[in-house]
C-alpha cells in the first residue's frame, strides 16, 4: 500500500530542534560575567585614583610664576609656598588663586597643574596710574600707587620709582569713590594723548575741581569734575595757541579760556 507518511510529535513542530539546542542557564551566566567585569573595572579605577592621591610622585615640588611686573616674585612665592609638599590633585588651586586676587595689586590670577609636581601661576596686575607719598611712613621712602581699580596700594620693592604723575591734594586713605574721577581723567588723558614732548606731571585736586599740570612747560589744565574726554579734545584743538606756563580753563562747555601766567 502506497501513500504519504505523516510524522506526529515534536519532530513535526517548526523550531523544535533549535529549542532543543538551547543550553539552560546561558543568559544568567552572561549577566554574571558582565557584572564581574564592571566590578573589576571599578576596582582598577578606584585603585588608580587612590594611588594618584597618595603616591609621592605627585607631590608639589615646584611653583612657577609669570605675569608679575611691579610685584616682587618673592612676595608672591610666599603666598603659594604653603602648597609645597601637597598632593597636586588634592591641592585646591581655586582657593590659591582667590588668595592672590585678594591682594590690591592683582586684577586676576590663574593657577594650573602640570604633573607630576609643578603648579603654574599666572597673574595680571592692575596698571598703576599715579603716585603719592605714603602718609604713614615717617622715613619718606615708601609711596602709594593709584591703581586702575580705583584703590591705593603701597608700591612694592625699593627700586626706582615708575615714571608716573604725582597726586596732590589727595589723602592716602581716600575711598575708591573719591578716586574714581582721577582714574577716569588719567585714562582719558592716556587714550587721547598729550601734545608731543609733553606729559602729565601732577594731578591736583583743588576747590575748582581736578587740574592737570603738564611738563616740561608747566601748563595747567583746569578739568573740573567730569566730561574729561571732551575737555581734553578741546585743549588738543588749541594746543599751538597755549604759551608755556599758561592756565587753560576747560570747565565750561564749548569754551576754552587761556590765562597767560607768564
Amino acid at each position: 500500500m502506497s501513500g504519504r507518511r505523516l510524522f506526529l510529535g515534536a519532530r513535526g513542530r517548526p523550531g523544535a530542534d533549535a529549542m532543543a539546542a538551547r543550553v539552560p542557564g546561558a543568559t544568567p551566566r552572561r549577566h554574571l560575567l558582565a557584572v564581574l567585569g564592571v566590578a573589576l573595572l571599578l576596582s582598577l579605577l578606584s585603585g588608580g585614583v587612590y594611588w594618584s592621591l597618595t603616591t609621592p610622585r605627585f607631590v608639589i615640588r615646584r611653583i612657577e610664576l609669570a605675569g608679575f611686573r611691579q610685584l616682587l616674585q618673592d612676595s608672591l612665592s610666599m603666598r603659594l609656598r604653603g602648597a609645597l609638599g601637597e598632593n597636586i590633585w588634592r591641592c585646591d588651586v581655586g582657593a590659591l588663586a582667590d588668595s592672590l586676587r585678594a591682594r590690591p595689586w592683582i586684577a586676576d590670577a590663574t593657577i594650573g597643574r602640570r604633573p607630576p609636581g609643578t603648579l603654574t601661576a599666572r597673574i595680571e596686575e592692575w596698571d598703576a596710574l599715579a603716585l603719592l607719598p605714603d602718609p604713614t611712613d615717617s622715613t619718606h621712602t615708601c609711596h602709594l600707587a593709584l591703581l586702575a581699580s580705583g584703590r591705593l596700594a603701597r608700591l612694592p620693592g625699593t627700586g626706582p620709582l615708575p615714571d608716573l604723575p604725582w597726586l596732590d591734594g589727595v589723602s592716602g586713605d581716600a575711598a575708591p569713590d573719591d578716586l574714581a574721577p582721577i582714574v577716569t581723567l588719567l585714562q582719558d588723558a592716556a587714550r587721547i594723548g598729550m601734545p608731543e614732548g609733553t606729559h602729565v606731571d601732577f594731578v591736583v585736586r583743588e576747590d575748582r575741581g581736578l587740574c592737570l599740570v603738564l611738563g616740561p612747560d608747566r601748563q595747567r589744565l583746569l578739568m573740573g569734575d567730569g566730561s574729561f574726554a571732551a575737555r581734553l579734545k578741546r585743549y588738543r584743538a588749541v594746543t599751538d595757541e597755549v604759551p608755556p606756563g599758561a592756565e587753560v580753563d576747560l570747565r565750561f562747555a564749548g569754551q576754552v579760556y587761556i590765562r597767560d601766567e607768564g
